[in-house]
């Protein structure tokens, strides 16, 4: 008798029910280079007193596959004589071994809609973090692709440019959202190309609630993984592709109803994503932001926390594609 495992890992799209879909385990998901959270640990004018909780946080990430998380630092600090705290965060990362993308937070290098650039404070925060071992790389912009931004493409590679020159050693990482969609619909011609980012963060947020009735877009995710992966592979095969799971609850104010996702939710989105060879994926947001109602840390969502873990003892720990198991 040959016996071929297999895993039920199938969602049936436009709705919030896992579908009975048996699935070859020679179909099971790709490892991520990067397995992670945004936002670990909250965004304020931290210092070294904050040490000992941040120390925790990057344990227990740690303890839960984490590998690499997306860090706000506080843009208040530029020009002060307490720059050094930035180095808290990287210094207990560093223990913890777990790689840091930083993000300089408010944003200032976009400060005016049409305007230039501003990059010198993100320079001086580079001059400050930039040479630590826990850091590789940074966020230089967010949302570039929103057309009310007024952003070019080839302003997106002067940027690169500027900056690359700056700190080349440093992985630069931008917001992207869906930029398949972007190229697709924009209407002043922006298109992808190299020399843009070196990590490209993308996104599709599935879960949302219409007309009273659970829904999970599956679909929306697969297309959008699959269109942004192969206009990268086209364009810039060295460009990192980033998916941000979604797990947050957005207002009312938000034009979708966005909800938390359950727990099988959570499982069933990182096959459906990792059924391609996405370079990292990382659950949006893990702490703060007042933009939503309910982010991953809050409490009532244990099933959801001890599904981070979960997932990357089941998944991220392993080769990187995995081969039928057949026992005879």
């Amino acid at each position: 008798m040959v016996l071929v495992l297999t895993l039920w890992v199938g969602v049936e799209p436009q709705s919030g029910l896992l579908a009975e879909t048996a699935v070859s385990t020679s179909t099971l998901p790709y490892e991520p280079d990067h397995y992670g959270l945004v936002y670990l640990y909250t965004h304020s004018d931290w210092g070294p007193d904050k040490r000992a909780e941040m120390d925790a946080a990057l344990a227990d990430a740690k303890a839960n596959g984490v590998t690499t998380v997306v860090q706000t630092f506080a843009a208040s600090l530029v020009g002060t004589a307490e720059t050094d705290n930035w180095l808290v965060f990287l210094d207990a990362a560093a223990a913890a071994e777990i790689d840091v993308v930083a993000y300089l937070w408010p944003r200032t290098t976009y400060p005016v809609v049409g305007g230039p650039f501003i990059y010198d404070d993100l320079k001086a925060f580079l001059d400050v973090v930039g040479d630590h071992p826990a850091l590789i790389g940074y966020i230089g912009l967010h949302e570039p692709l929103e057309p009310l931004m007024e952003i070019s493409a080839e302003e997106m590679r002067d940027f690169y440019t500027e900056m690359k020159s700056y700190a080349p050693h440093l992985l630069v990482g931008h917001y992207m959202g869906n930029m398949a969609y972007a190229e697709a619909h924009r209407t002043d011609g922006w298109a992808f190309s190299d020399g843009m980012c070196d990590l490209c963060l993308i996104w599709y947020y599935p879960f949302e609630t219409i007309d009273g009735v659970d829904v999970y877009d599956a679909a929306g995710v697969e297309t959008a993984v699959s269109e942004n992966l192969a206009l990268a592979a086209e364009r810039d095969p060295d460009a990192q592709i980033w998916f941000l799971g979604q797990s947050f609850a957005a207002p009312d104010t938000f034009p979708r109803h966005l909800r938390m996702p359950t727990a099988d939710e959570m499982e069933a989105l990182y096959l459906l994503v990792m059924a391609h060879p996405v370079d990292g994926f990382f659950w949006y947001p893990w702490n703060h932001t007042e933009a939503y109602d309910q982010v991953l840390c809050d409490p009532g969502l244990e099933d959801q926390q001890d599904k981070v873990g979960d997932i990357g003892d089941t998944y991220v720990r392993l080769p990187k594609v995995f081969m039928p198991v057949v026992m005879k």
